[in-house]
């Protein structure tokens, strides 16, 4: 099952796709730099490389690889770290282990 889901609350566009036979997430988040009009919740400039691809193991084992990684400060490592949560929550909801 595939899913795209903005999330323009921390700035990142999230491909999912759940293995169910293999009960594990895939996913790979995009950094957005724009919404459509600038207030909606409608992302039209969506990074075309991923930042970070992965997947959730039913176990709640996660693993991670990076193409690469840039933060203009304590705000957007923020962002990073809500993008795992909300990665974890995408999980919980599919019946795998968050912990």
């Amino acid at each position: 099952m595939k899913t795209i889901i903005d999330y323009p609350d921390i700035w990142y566009q999230v491909k999912y796709n759940f293995i169910e036979d293999e009960s594990r997430l895939e996913f790979e988040a995009f950094r957005i730099h724009g919404l459509a009009d600038g207030t909606s919740e409608n992302p039209h400039d969506v990074e075309k490389e991923n930042m970070i691809k992965g997947y959730v193991k039913f176990d709640g084992c996660m693993d991670v690889d990076s193409n690469s990684m840039h933060f203009c400060g304590r705000y957007m490592t923020k962002q990073f770290g809500e993008l795992f949560d909300k990665i974890y929550d995408k999980a919980k909801e599919l019946g795998l282990e968050d912990d």
